[in-house]
């Protein structure tokens, strides 16, 4: 996980591979650690989403 603050703006820009994939999100009005929290919440919805659609619901 890379986590880099930019300027002039002061935003904070996280980013990682996620299932194979660069996925890159850019915080605003957060602190570092929020950035990263909110980044990790992102990166386990976007794990759950991949598994179920790996591994559809037994009907």
């Amino acid at each position: 996980m890379t986590v880099e603050k930019l300027f002039p703006s002061g935003d904070w820009l996280v980013s990682d591979i996620v299932a194979g994939q660069y996925e890159k999100q850019r915080y605003s009005g957060y602190t570092k650690r929020e950035a990263v929290a909110a980044f990790r919440d992102y990166v386990r919805e976007q794990r759950a989403k991949i598994i179920r659609e790996v591994r559809p619901r037994a009907e």
